[in-house]
């Protein structure tokens, strides 16, 4: 009866989703486009299982030793296209290597399977063609660092397949297939324990457990208040900011971090000396400038002026910068009665300060923010003209191409500007700051997670897509099922197990990886959980759940190199402590290449630079004859000329101008009389003579690759007239030099040559 209300719930989500794909397949067939998640999938049809696919053909032949390295991350689709080539190379005797940890393995949302390296490939090889070596050395991390991750990693994975088995076993009669993930969990960390080298350090490992609080401030707050002492400290213990990197699980925690420690970095209680600022994994975030966060809230008092709280952060940044005040004094003056009949931005800004900025406002999004920071010489208030022009560069190209008004920016800012970041060279001084997933493969002299706590099971609406098993529900191949409790006792038993233990699998690693990044310091904030030392292991349902039962209460005395983890727990401050806090002398600095500083930020108004052309090159003006504009009059006779190769031909390049709006019915009649004069002229008869051979602006491509164009050549058997025109009021020397260069050019093509500028607004021509 479950399995069947399931099914049926889920039915309707299946035909949605198949609309979807329908829909995905005809976008990107009209876009002639190929997702790259389909790529694995064409290739795997292509291949087919085939032993031999001709599209890995030349690559066996070529290649003799593959290696794949992070196998852990390896999809099942991705194996399943690679294993041809191990196949053929194994075949031919050829040594080959796969390198994996499974306890690294948090990818699982990329579609990454750790069973590969734990299980499958040693199924599809077998153990003759297989020798299996682990690495039991860390060369990483100082001692106790070590011993404290080989302990509780073994104690968690215990502990989780302890839990999972309290809810298999009773099923088993039932759901006998169970039986195959009652030790998967202990078999993925079978082989946690590491040795350390030989001349490591103590090290140090710090848990703070952070106790609820009767004011209502949560936990996650309370650590954001311990970190601005934690990071003074590590200073005063000799660490470079830049060897210090805090962690976190997601994204709104790191925001959470950045925007913590940049209020400090301002407040009264910010000590002289220290460093605060937080630099990204891509490098430090630009809106950690005093001066961008001014400007940030001055553009939102544009769209929302009685904004009282943005008011705020402009004043208080106004006489910090501006007025040079110490964080004390700005805040004074932040609060300080304003005028009764005070209407502006700031009740600091001068008097043509507001006037202007009232001006600013209505300008383009761009001259926006270069007027703001002329007017307020933001350039000169913290030397910070690097994160000044980042911010500028974020809004022109937000710019380009698109409507780019104030409110759409501010909302573009809001969800992707806000995490910019300003590319800094190595050794900045600056803590870093990244997700756990960014952190993999990386180390640092100390790490630091103050939000060590997550669900040890996910409470999202995770999606299982499943195979049903019998009758009817097999008539379905695939069905979409929410991944909840209620799939315990029916048809989807094995798959809700199997996705439950994947689920504690991906949480013990995300807090393997975190806490395997550490070399000397290892301290994280987590908060206090009620658990009796009796408690069962159903209690356990959080990381800070987990670390509370294994530092508190978990006894590995009979564990083989195995610690007393609670013996190093004390109840009276609630922490945990392995190790001690040492002073690390001070690394003697690496050269470093010299830093060129901007004094200052240059800023120009677009007004003083930039012209709107308010007419086409052959616009005619209103009530003005061409020959008002010679320039204009010049385009235009220019193009007739070329239109025509025998006086017959005016009229109808007259008239495609007159068609083509270039010219009206009384500018086509000044053009006519303006004509008369030209074939006045001596010459012109001869030029445009019936029967002659014209090219009209015919380039002529020299050896070196240089275009030349005159205006007319003349051929008539073995002489070349060229004629070039000019519309100008005075001669020129330099028109004669052109005429002498392109007759040249001509009179290397074995023609004999003569030349003549036709000036022909001054009606005379002059032969060259």
């Amino acid at each position: 009866y479950n399995s069947a209300q399931i099914v049926l719930k889920h039915i309707n989500t299946l035909g949605i989703l198949s609309d979807l794909a329908l829909q995905i397949k005809t976008l990107t067939g009209e876009q002639n486009t190929l997702l790259i998640s389909d790529s694995n999938m064409l290739l795997n049809k292509i291949i087919d299982d085939s032993d031999a696919p001709f599209v890995y053909e030349r690559t066996g032949l070529n290649i003799d030793h593959f290696m794949i390295d992070e196998f852990q991350d390896t999809s099942v689709l991705q194996w399943k296209n690679f294993r041809p080539l191990l196949d053929n190379s194994l075949a031919d005797g050829n040594t080959n290597l796969v390198v994996g940890d499974v306890k690294q393995s948090i990818y699982r949302w990329r579609n990454s399977d750790w069973k590969l390296l734990d299980e499958t490939i040693m199924r599809d090889f077998g153990t003759e063609q297989i020798r299996e070596e682990n690495l039991d050395t860390n060369w990483r991390s100082d001692r106790n660092i070590v011993n404290f991750n080989n302990t509780f990693f073994g104690a968690a994975a215990e502990i989780l397949q302890e839990k999972l088995n309290e809810k298999i076993d009773p099923l088993l009669a039932v759901y006998p297939d169970l039986e195959n993930l009652r030790h998967k969990i202990t078999h993925a960390y079978e082989n946690i324990y590491q040795k350390t080298a030989a001349k490591v350090k103590e090290g140090y490992v710090r848990f703070e457990f952070i106790p609820p609080d009767d004011n209502g401030e949560n936990w996650k707050e309370k650590s954001l208040n311990c970190l601005p002492s934690l990071l003074e400290d590590l200073q005063d213990r000799g660490y470079a900011p830049e060897n210090i990197c805090l962690l976190t699980r997601k994204n709104d925690e790191e925001q959470a971090i950045i925007e913590k420690l940049l209020r400090y970095k301002t407040s009264a209680d910010a000590k002289p000396g220290y460093c605060y600022d937080v630099m990204g994994n891509e490098g430090l975030l630009i809106d950690s400038a005093a001066s961008v966060r001014f400007i940030l809230a001055l553009l939102r008092l544009f769209v929302d002026s009685g904004d009282r709280i943005r008011q705020t952060i402009v004043s208080y940044e106004y006489a910090r910068g501006r007025q040079s005040k110490t964080p004390a004094q700005a805040l004074d003056a932040c609060f300080a009665a304003k005028p009764e009949d005070f209407s502006g931005f700031s009740h600091l800004f001068s008097v043509e300060e507001q006037a202007r900025l009232e001006e600013i406002r209505y300008l383009s999004l761009f001259d926006m923010v270069e007027r703001i920071i002329a007017l307020f010489d933001l350039g000169n208030w913290y030397n910070e003209a690097v994160f000044i022009q980042a911010f500028q560069n974020s809004v022109f190209q937000y710019s380009v191409g698109k409507t780019a008004d104030l409110n759409s920016f501010l909302a573009w800012w809001d969800a992707k500007g806000a995490v910019q970041y300003v590319s800094a060279p190595d050794g900045q001084q600056a803590f870093r700051i990244m997700t756990i997933h960014k952190s993999k493969g990386l180390d640092f002299n100390v790490v630091v997670i103050p939000f060590a706590d997550w669900d040890l099971d996910s409470r999202m609406r995770n999606i299982l897509w499943c195979k049903p098993a019998g009758e009817p529900f097999d008539e379905l191949p695939l069905l979409p099922v929410e991944y909840t409790s209620k799939l315990e006792k029916t048809i989807f038993s094995e798959l809700y197990f199997d996705e439950k233990m994947h689920q504690y699998i991906d949480s013990l690693n995300l807090a393997y990886v975190a806490f395997t990044r550490a070399k000397h310091e290892l301290i994280c904030f987590t908060p206090e959980i009620d658990m009796q030392r009796t408690g069962e292991t159903d209690k356990i349902n959080s990381l800070a759940a987990l670390l509370h039962y294994c530092l508190r209460y978990r006894d590995n005395s009979g564990k083989e190199n195995g610690l007393q983890l609670s013996g190093y727990y004390d109840d009276d401050t609630a922490c945990f402590e392995l190790g001690k806090m040492e002073i690390r002398p001070g690394t003697e600095e690496k050269e470093r290449p010299a830093d060129s500083k901007i004094d200052g930020y240059p800023s120009v108004s677009s007004a003083g630079r930039l012209h709107v052309r308010r007419q086409s090159l052959d616009y005619w003006m209103e009530n003005r004859e061409p020959t008002g504009s010679r320039l204009n009059y010049g385009l235009i006779m220019h193009d007739i000329l070329r239109q025509v190769k025998y006086r017959e031909d005016e009229e109808n390049a007259i008239q495609t101008l007159v068609t083509s709006g270039r010219i009206n019915e009384a500018d086509a009649a000044f053009i006519r009389e303006e004509l008369k004069f030209f074939w006045q002229l001596p010459e012109a008869a001869d030029w445009f003579a019936p029967g002659v051979r014209a090219l009209n602006e015919t380039s002529i491509l020299t050896p070196s690759g240089a275009l030349y164009r005159p205006d007319r050549v003349v051929i008539r058997g073995n002489k070349a007239t060229v004629i070039d025109y000019k519309f100008g009021n005075s001669e020129s020397p330099a028109y004669i030099t052109q005429v002498k260069s392109y007759m040249d050019l001509i009179a290397r093509m074995n023609y004999e040559t003569e030349g003549f500028v036709c000036y022909v607004t001054l009606r005379k021509t002059v032969k060259v």
